[in-house]
């Protein structure tokens, strides 16, 4: 949302005004969908497509709450990256970018993580997101139905492999489910969640990560969300 005015000339063109990202806004990274708690542009220089620009995000990533703040000028940007638990900034950036910590990697395999990755790069080579994507139903019922092929940690095997991605909202913009399934068919995880307003929203986890629970394992979790000035 916002109002716009182009201005100056064909060699020095510039924009006067100002955007703001509007209610339920979100940004896509690698398969990782980041809500936008905040985000305003400013253009002030007629002779210029220069902008001041200060955004924060929010996404849930396993069990890490990831914050992002980017601010500053649109040609020089700055991005500050958080966490709750908290992580190095090394490790938010690796955990968004393959799914996997520090941690994860002293645990798991170098062969294996650097298999997984491999495979994700052929998936995304042969454009398998973009030819299943076509065949995907588009009605009012689910809507916005996408697909993805990440490479992310698996809890279940504590393994790097690649995962399909699926993610709609149903009957209502309100109400988000989504799927995430490893290919090697453990580690399934699925959540719906329901928006009641921009504070208030309740999820329900399901997954099969844990063997010993015959049915899975099931979570509620209440989301609330306020502003503090």
């Amino acid at each position: 949302m916002g109002d716009l005015r182009l201005t100056g000339s064909n060699l020095h063109p510039g924009l006067i005004g100002a955007m703001e990202a509007g209610q339920g806004s979100q940004a896509f990274f690698r398969g990782t969908t980041f809500n936008l708690t905040q985000g305003a542009v400013d253009f002030k220089d007629r002779r210029s497509l220069e902008g001041v620009f200060d955004v924060r995000a929010e996404s849930q990533v396993r069990e890490y709450l990831i914050r992002l703040h980017a601010f500053g000028k649109t040609t020089q940007p700055q991005v500050l990256l958080s966490s709750e638990p908290s992580l190095p900034e090394g490790d938010i950036i690796s955990l968004l970018t393959l799914g996997v910590t520090s941690r994860d990697r002293a645990n798991s395999n170098t062969t294996t993580t650097g298999a997984g990755i491999a495979a994700e790069a052929l998936y995304q080579a042969s454009g398998l997101d973009r030819q299943v994507q076509k065949f995907l139903p588009r009605n009012s019922v689910i809507r916005d139905l996408s697909f993805h092929v990440s490479t992310l940690y698996n809890d279940a095997n504590g393994l790097v492999e690649p995962t399909v991605q699926l993610e709609s909202k149903f009957l209502t913009d309100q109400l988000k489910l989504g799927l995430s399934q490893p290919v090697s068919g453990k580690g399934t995880r699925a959540l719906a969640e329901y928006r009641f307003d921009d504070r208030v929203s309740a999820q329900i986890q399901w997954d099969n990560v844990y063997n010993d629970v015959p049915i899975g394992n099931l979570g509620v979790d209440l989301k609330l969300r306020w502003n503090v000035e």
